[in-house]
Formats: C-alpha cells, sequence, structure tokens
C-alpha cells in the first residue's frame, strides 16, 4: 500500500512538471524560477524510480536537497527583491553543504540536519513572504499566483520538517506506525501538489484570457 502512495506522489510530481513545461507561457522571472523547480522535482522523481534497488539513491538525495535550496532561495530572494544583495549567501551555503557532504560525511549517508535547516529557513522564508503580502504596498505581478505557490511550499516543508526532525526515533517503531507517519507526509505533498497545480492552470487560464 506504501509503494502504491508513493507512486501517486511521483505520477503527480511529473504532471506538475508537465503542466508548467506544456501549458505556461514564459513569464516573469519568479514564476519561472518556481517552475524550473517544480520540473526538476519531477526529473528527480523519474530518478529514483529509475535507480531505486531496495534503497533510495542517497547521493541523488544529496543532490536534489541541494538543488531545491538553490532553487527556492532565489525564489524567496526574489519574492523579497534581495537577490542582488544576497545571492553570493546562496553560493556561500551550497559550497558549504558540498565540502559537508563530500570532505566531512560521505555522499551515502543521510544528514537529516542539512534536510532540517533547509526546512526550517523555507518554512520562515514562507511565513515571512505571506505577512509581507498583507502589506497594501506590495505590488507584484501575478501576486495571487506566489501566494499559491508559497502555501504549498509551507504545507511540504512543515511536514518534511517534522518528518527528517525525528527520523532516528522512530527507526525502531513498528512498521505500521512508521507508514502512518509516512502517509501524513506524502499526503502533506499531495496538499502542496495540489496548491502548484492550481496555481499553474490559474496562469494558463490567465494566458488564454489574454490571447483571446
Amino acid at each position: 500500500m506504501i509503494n502504491t502512495y508513493i507512486y501517486f506522489i511521483t505520477f503527480v510530481t511529473i504532471i506538475t512538471a508537465l503542466i508548467f513545461l506544456i501549458g505556461v507561457k514564459k513569464r516573469d522571472t519568479i514564476i519561472m524560477v518556481f517552475g524550473s523547480y517544480l520540473v526538476m522535482c519531477g526529473c528527480f522523481e523519474i530518478i529514483s524510480q529509475l535507480t531505486y534497488k531496495g534503497d533510495y539513491n542517497i547521493p541523488a538525495f544529496h543532490l536534489y536537497n541541494l538543488l531545491e535550496f538553490i532553487f527556492l532561495s532565489i525564489f524567496f530572494l526574489l519574492v523579497f527583491e534581495k537577490l542582488k544583495d544576497w545571492f553570493f549567501l546562496i553560493i556561500l551555503l551550497s559550497v558549504i553543504f558540498i565540502y559537508y557532504i563530500v570532505f566531512v560525511q560521505t555522499i551515502f549517508t543521510y544528514i537529516t540536519f542539512l534536510k532540517n535547516i533547509s526546512d526550517a529557513i523555507f518554512i520562515f522564508a514562507s511565513i515571512a513572504s505571506l505577512f509581507k503580502f498583507l502589506d497594501s504596498e506590495f505590488k507584484k505581478e501575478n501576486v495571487q499566483i506566489i501566494k499559491y505557490f508559497i502555501y504549498g511550499i509551507l504545507i511540504n516543508f512543515c511536514g518534511a520538517f517534522c518528518i527528517y526532525l525525528f527520523v532516528q526515533f522512530t527507526l525502531n517503531y513498528p512498521k505500521n506506525i512508521i507508514y502512518s507517519i509516512w502517509y501524513v507526509n506524502i499526503t502533506l505533498k499531495l496538499i502542496a501538489q495540489g496548491f502548484y497545480i492550481y496555481a499553474l492552470l490559474k496562469l494558463i487560464q490567465k494566458d488564454r484570457v489574454v490571447y483571446e
């Protein structure tokens, strides 16, 4: 049953990426950056399924986390209009991440605390962004679409943060409890994908109205 659920979230993630690639025309930089993130997620879901041999591809997991950090960092810095001021920090943290994975630990080991740090950063950034949108002077194109993206990010990363924070404590739990925890996590991911798909469909609808 758990494998069926995993296959389903994989399918939905790939569909989300295809909707962006096929349906969304070139937009402003924020939309394109987040769309690129969705495509990256879809690609890694395919890689994960193709390379799965009884255990997950941990090196690919590390690469996914690194690219996720880069894409979403750029996305949020664009939201806050601070990309030029803080882009060097993305590069610095990415270099530290690579150094730690390659020279301190091993690329074949899960390093959950790095995942937890990045998840916490994006949870905070999501909440801060939503508060920023309450400012009546905030006038950014496609703000409603961006809000739906951020709703999805917040839901997704809240679930992931809790899962990876306590993963070490659940290793000795009965399988049914572990599966229940992962069901909750996958369900949150599905809800997040629902927000992403809804936002993309709104963009596509907007394009059709413009061209009609």
